[in-house]
């Protein structure tokens, strides 16, 4: 089944990504309301850990020349601030996800659930008029592993706490369901139905799609998360483009090349000792995390409310609240 998945991936052929045959919103037959609510808890116990997992799968996924080539399109992700506001823009779809109420129409969450959706469908739409191509199955499935691939992966290189197995269960079925919501055929979903397979398809997609993309990366991947970093300093302060690559090249389990400078180095060497050293501790991880998912969560918050630094970073006016 596994080979058969990874098969469908690599073939990314133009199979629309929406499924005329579903309902916008429909819940799919093996939903269960309890996995998903411990899924929405195992991120808000590792807030910290998993916005920074997500970051560097988000980096990974950008590797993909189709997903590549739909941004260059819409030129909304090749400048820091446009990068930016895009990027944010997707955190906060996702942390709607993970706090609010999917089950209730009226919820925000539904809502952004039904924007996503809509948005999708536009951007196949505009590919194939303009044919640069559109957002695949295997385009969106791959993606997937940016908002959770690195957690299941390497929990331990990134200092996740995992108190119960259900608990990665439930994270890996809300990643299932969100999933299925937005468009991902059942078939391609890379979130299957137990923690070994799919911890197992998202190593071969590491491995044989992602690792031979990231060693021979694009001139149009460098510029994109370039961008996308410098962006990313209006939450991070301290982020540092190639300190951050180079974490996630490691995390990844690809060589980290020399360093250019000190305080790319250093930066680097902090953020594992956070990681791989702090969070796992059995008592100052503890207090760290807490922390650290404070910290994160206020950053956002911040941002979100009062984005003075995206101000001062950008070199544009991003006026009021930040659209979600």
């Amino acid at each position: 089944m596994i080979e058969e998945h990874i098969r469908l991936l690599k073939e990314d052929v133009d199979i629309p990504n929406l499924e005329h045959g579903r309902a916008l919103g429909e819940l799919p037959e093996w939903f269960d309301k309890e996995k998903f609510k411990r899924g929405q808890k195992f991120f808000a116990d590792n807030y910290y850990a998993l916005f920074v997992s997500k970051l560097c799968g988000l980096l990974v996924t950008l590797s993909m020349p189709r997903v590549l080539k739909i941004l260059m399109m819409t030129q909304r992700s090749s400048k820091p601030h446009t990068a930016f506001k895009r990027y944010f823009s997707t955190i906060s779809h996702m942390l709607l996800w993970y706090n609010g109420d999917i089950l209730d129409k009226n919820s925000w969450a539904f809502k952004s659930l039904t924007e996503v959706y809509t948005k999708h469908a536009a951007a196949n739409k505009r590919g194939l008029n303009e044919k640069t191509g559109s957002l695949s199955q295997s385009s969106l499935a791959l993606t997937q592993f940016g908002f959770m691939g690195f957690g299941v992966l390497m929990p331990h290189k990134l200092g996740i706490v995992i108190d119960d197995p259900k608990d990665l269960e439930g994270f890996i079925h809300f990643w299932r369901t969100i999933g299925y919501l937005i468009g991902v055929d059942d078939r391609y979903n890379i979130c299957r139905g137990n923690v070994e397979e799919t911890r197992e398809l998202c190593r071969r997609m590491l491995e044989e799609i992602f690792w031979p993309l990231l060693k021979t990366p694009s001139k149009d991947f460098t510029e994109m998360t370039t961008a996308l970093l410098h962006g990313m300093w209006a939450i991070i302060p301290f982020i540092d483009v190639e300190g951050f690559m180079s974490f996630t090249y490691s995390l990844a389990g690809l060589e980290v090349n020399p360093f250019s400078n000190w305080y790319s180095s250093g930066i680097y060497n902090f953020q594992k000792f956070i990681h791989e050293t702090l969070l796992t501790n059995w008592f100052f991880g503890r207090i760290a995390r807490i922390f650290l998912n404070f910290e994160m969560w206020l950053a956002v918050l911040i941002t979100s409310k009062f984005p003075f630094l995206a101000h001062l970073s950008l070199g544009m006016p991003i006026s009021g609240k930040m659209d979600y």
